[in-house]
């Protein structure tokens, strides 16, 4: 989304099995891999106008340089005058506060907030327990600000 100046269209190669979001099991049953619920997140709310995001967040340093800790993805939908941010935090062990400041939107708050994210990094989903790993929906105070938990991919919604 944040070169959609550039890249017009992307797409997903394989919908199931090997590398998928979605797996299935011989002799019938499937299960959905965490990577399934960013797609899923992205097609549901990531219809709109791609919006550049400024963002002042602290750095990480790696082989590849330094990166900033939160990655946003920002969508306008001017039919709900709704602004929808897709937020990945990378801060290993803290949960990282978000103030959103908008300018030129009037005054949105935030109405919605999901998140990926947990404490057992190992945890899989699986036929038998299909709903290990899934978007939760967060307790949101209405304002603009929104708190990150540590290695969360998150969707907040502003209207």
């Amino acid at each position: 989304m944040n070169n959609a100046d550039t890249v017009e269209i992307a797409c997903l190669a394989q919908l199931i099995n090997v590398i998928a979001p979605i797996t299935t099991v011989r002799n019938g049953g499937l299960f959905r891999q965490a990577i399934y619920h960013p797609f899923h997140m992205l097609s549901k709310y990531g219809r709109g106008t791609a919006m550049k995001a400024v963002v002042d967040a602290p750095v990480y340093s790696s082989v590849y340089g330094d990166l900033k800790i939160v990655e946003p993805a920002v969508v306008y939908q001017e039919e709900s005058n709704e602004v929808h941010l897709f937020v990945l935090n990378c801060e290993e062990k803290e949960t990282v506060e978000l103030n959103i400041e908008l300018s030129g939107y009037g005054d949105l708050k935030v109405k919605k907030h999901l998140t990926l994210c947990g404490e057992d990094y190992e945890i899989r989903n699986t036929v038998e327990e299909p709903d290990n790993v899934t978007m939760k929906e967060v307790k949101v105070s209405g304002e603009k600000c929104v708190e990150l938990p540590p290695l969360s991919w998150n969707v907040v919604i502003l209207g």
